[in-house]
């Protein structure tokens, strides 16, 4: 299951509705099925509606939890595929060991600036996630 959130964040003194900072938090627990992205999806599809961009996305999960099948890792693939131009950057909160070779493949397909935190470090990338 995927649990996720996407808060907005009005810079002060911005009237400008595109300029709000949306924040895409994702917490895996479980398995993720093909019904957690499209549920993501249509989330994220809503936002950038009305806003030119998402601005970051926060995984943060200790331990990457895989898929249920072959078709929730090609929805996975897709996501990520439609929604990477419009993120400008994404923290993966984990202590899998694999975190920072994902960093690296992952940059060769997207945009997104990359970076890589402790499960326990939330704080601190939530503060990188918000900066312009």
């Amino acid at each position: 299951m995927l649990e996720s959130e996407l808060i907005e964040i009005k810079p002060k003194g911005d009237s400008d509705h595109n300029a709000d900072i949306g924040i895409l938090i994702l917490k895996p627990h479980g398995a993720l099925d093909k019904s957690d992205f499209e549920r993501v999806s249509h989330k994220v599809d809503d936002f950038l509606k009305m806003h030119i961009q998402l601005h970051s996305v926060l995984i943060y999960t200790e331990k990457f939890p895989g898929w249920t099948d072959f078709s929730s890792l090609i929805s996975h693939f897709k996501f990520i595929r439609l929604h990477h131009e419009h993120v400008q950057k994404v923290a993966l909160i984990t202590d899998t060991v694999l975190a920072d070779a994902a960093q690296v493949l992952l940059g060769h397909f997207i945009k997104a600036e990359l970076k890589h935190f402790p499960f326990a470090d939330y704080a601190n990338a939530l503060v990188w996630a918000k900066q312009k």
